[in-house]
């Protein structure tokens, strides 16, 4: 379990990221997945530098839930308003950190 949570989010945040993920070779056949790999939305933890740059983030993204594991409902509560603004930042390209994901 996740134990001495602090909520200050200055020097990190939660973040959507997205990364490029290999598929199986019987559905590069569809035309979606014919370049070998998907692309595949996460949410992650954010680090800054002192100037407000990202400059690292957890590297298990994809395996990881931040909204599991909580002590306490206020703790699952909390975490998930933080979540939430994650979705108002730009997307951080995973496969190119921590550049901008652009379509």
């Amino acid at each position: 379990m996740k134990k001495n949570i602090k909520y200050s989010t200055a020097l990190w945040n939660y973040r959507v990221g997205v990364k490029k993920v290999p598929v199986d070779e019987c559905f590069k056949v569809v035309e979606k997945y014919k370049e070998g790999y998907t692309l595949a939305f996460f949410v992650f933890s954010c680090y800054y530098d002192k100037e407000g740059k990202p400059n690292a983030y957890t590297k298990d993204a994809e395996l990881s839930s931040v909204l599991n594991g909580w002590d306490t409902f206020e703790e699952l509560k909390i975490t998930y308003s933080l979540v939430g603004k994650a979705f108002e930042k730009p997307i951080i390209d995973l496969d190119n950190f921590p550049n901008e994901y652009k379509k």
